[in-house]
């Protein structure tokens, strides 16, 4: 009886300690998260540089930092990470663009503002963790962004269709805040900055917006993601933990058996005992003299 105890308490323990192991998880899954989680804030500062459709042909300085092509600008945006490597941003940024015209002079183009602001809806790709896996304690992510949306010159009162791209690299310098380098392009139909001259709607005669940007992140809600499970690999832990555990039931009822053959064959002699008891002859004593007559 002892070894049946102790061969089941062994199995239990055997099944326990799987219980208290860490589960083994997927490198590239994740467990979805509800959807107030993830969410985020940004604000940026950045120095953007137009070159207009119209200016081919020109001669101009191709450099971002001349005063005729180039201002600081601010952004805003807000989005969700719907995955580790994937999510949506809605951005908003501008304000103090150029008109790359004037008399195509870029000694004397002055007084070529142009106030504007573009809003668009972008795509996130999370490049580090969709190649590498999502991993909390890392602090530094590539990311990459396309999207679409519409500008308007609120100097010239004219709206634009806007195509956007770049890149997006994020230091994680608290639990829920990021700093940001962002450089990026908003390509514009060529009526948004209002110039003299004409030019096709092909992409290489767009209106174009370089910028690059310094900013911050801030997660709104938890920004953490549980890793999920590893099926196969559990799956066969299991497995193995029940194959244990048979291996055990069988062995003890192995020993049942054993012990209740023992048993039987004592029963069986302790039957006998008294049959060979209860047909034996009773003590009767000196035997009886015959009588002589």
């Amino acid at each position: 009886m002892k070894k049946i105890l102790a061969l089941l308490a062994l199995a239990s323990v055997s099944m326990g300690s799987f219980a208290q192991d860490v589960v083994p998880e997927e490198k590239y899954s994740i467990a979805t998260n509800s959807f107030g989680s993830n969410w985020f804030v940004q604000a940026g500062l950045d120095w953007n540089a137009w070159y207009s459709a119209e200016e081919r042909g020109h001669d101009l300085s191709k450099s971002p930092f001349k005063k005729f092509r180039s201002n600081p600008g601010i952004s805003l945006a807000f989005g969700k990470w719907f995955t580790p490597g994937i999510g949506l941003r809605t951005k908003i940024q501008g304000f103090w663009g150029k008109k790359v015209d004037a008399d195509w002079n870029e000694d004397t183009n002055e007084g070529n503002g142009n106030k504007y602001w573009v809003a668009n809806e972008q795509v996130m790709f999370n490049l580090t963790n969709l190649f590498k896996g999502y991993k909390e304690e890392r602090v530094w992510n590539m990311m990459a962004f396309a999207g679409a949306g519409v500008g308007r010159s609120m100097t010239h009162n004219n709206y634009a269709m806007n195509y956007s791209l770049g890149l997006h690299s994020a230091w994680k310098v608290a639990e829920k805040v990021q700093l940001f380098a962002e450089a990026g392009l908003n390509t514009f139909d060529h009526n948004i900055d209002n110039c003299a001259g004409s030019a096709s709607q092909s992409w290489t005669r767009r209106c174009k917006n370089y910028y690059f940007e310094l900013g911050v992140t801030y997660n709104l809600g938890s920004s953490r993601w549980r890793k999920a499970p590893d099926m196969d690999i559990v799956d066969t832990l299991h497995q193995s933990e029940l194959d244990a555990l048979n291996a055990a039931l069988e062995d003890a009822n192995a020993e049942t058996e054993r012990l209740r053959g023992l048993l039987e064959k004592k029963q069986a002699g302790e039957k006998e005992t008294e049959h060979a008891t209860d047909v034996a002859p009773a003590d009767s004593g000196d035997a009886p003299a015959d009588s002589v007559e």
